[in-house]
């Protein structure tokens, strides 16, 4: 059913499905092991210093067109 705030009819959270199936693996303990996750974010933090220049020149051109939008 739609929210009378809703311009246009409205079901549900489209993320409702997602959090459920994520809350049911959770509580299965289907989880992932520390050693994983640890692996995970050594991969980022490589990922992340490999790409550390393209990321600041991205993010000051970013910087640079918004400002142009203000002035």
């Amino acid at each position: 059913m739609g929210s009378s705030l809703c311009p246009h009819p409205c079901s549900e959270n489209p993320y409702t499905g997602l959090v459920s199936r994520l809350r049911a693996a959770w509580l299965s303990g289907r989880t992932r092991s520390l050693e994983y996750r640890m692996a995970q974010l050594e991969a980022l933090g490589r990922f992340l210093e490999e790409k550390k220049q393209n990321i600041l020149e991205a993010t000051a051109l970013d910087m640079v067109l918004e400002m142009g939008k203000h002035c």
